[in-house]
């Protein structure tokens, strides 16, 4: 259910971006980082890293590359936390990512 939930968001914020709304595709992924559990609506919200994923990308567009870099941070981090194959692509997709923004901050080094 969750990973549904998950990727209509992500597709929704991609078809916004799409038609040229990315101040509104980055809004909703701000708001839907962390996700309800429907079964157990007392438990904490939960951070995902798809969002934050999808929100970095957006961000490295709009030149805001500090911004990117902290996203992107935060899914490799969440990778200690989730093992599977569905984080480590993510996790290496963030890392690329980090890459690009250093190169684009004229970080060589970095990248």
């Amino acid at each position: 259910k969750n990973e549904e939930r998950v990727r209509a968001v992500v597709e929704a914020a991609e078809a916004l971006e799409g038609l040229q709304r990315r101040a509104e595709a980055m809004y909703v992924l701000e708001h839907q980082r962390f996700m309800m559990d429907p079964e157990d609506p007392d438990s904490p919200p939960s951070f995902h890293p798809a969002f934050s994923l999808a929100l970095a990308k957006l961000l490295f567009k709009d030149d805001r590359g500090n911004d990117a870099l902290l996203e992107a941070g935060k899914v490799i981090g969440s990778l200690t936390e989730e093992g599977n194959d569905d984080a480590r692509k993510r996790a290496a997709d963030a890392y690329y990512l980090c890459g690009w923004i250093a190169i684009h901050m004229d970080d060589h080094t970095a990248a």
